[in-house]
């Protein structure tokens, strides 16, 4: 973990919900959260940060990137036979957003953009016994700092 003002993770999600476009489903239909799928409503989006270390590599004196990932997971419930079409918008909405944008997060406490985003895997499963159809994104986000050398 690093010294960020904020959870990387609170970060992104934030970040998406600003640029959401879309109105099949649209912002106010979608629950984005940052912890597990609950089951209520039906459109969830979960950022976590796997249990994986942050990869820090010096850049010069006083001058470092961090590389950190974040899984997106999307639940969407419907009682369908096929993959919801909402399913899939919600997937390329957050593309667009990423590909769209991905020089201009601004992490916390931040008053330049100091981060690049890209999207490294996606992933479709099948619909659960419980009507839930699920996909994941994972995120690399890529951001510097300059660091205090004693």
């Amino acid at each position: 973990m690093t010294d960020l003002a904020e959870p990387l993770n609170k970060t992104l999600r934030d970040f998406i919900v600003s640029k959401w476009s879309i109105s099949n489903p649209g912002i106010n239909d979608i629950r984005f959260k940052l912890d597990y799928y609950d089951g209520y409503g039906d459109y969830q989006i979960h950022f976590q940060i796997p249990n994986s270390n942050v990869r820090a590599f010096m850049l010069g004196l006083g001058y470092r990137e961090y590389q950190e990932l974040v899984k997106i997971f999307i639940f969407v419930r419907q009682n369908v036979n096929e993959e919801p079409v909402e399913r899939d918008n919600i997937k390329r909405e957050i593309q667009r957003i990423i590909s769209d944008n991905n020089r201009s997060m601004l992490l916390a406490g931040a008053t330049i953009p100091n981060s690049y985003i890209q999207i490294v895997n996606m992933t479709n499963s099948n619909k659960t016994s419980e009507n839930v159809w699920e996909s994941s994104i994972t995120v690399k986000v890529s951001y510097w700092k300059v660091i205090t050398i004693l």
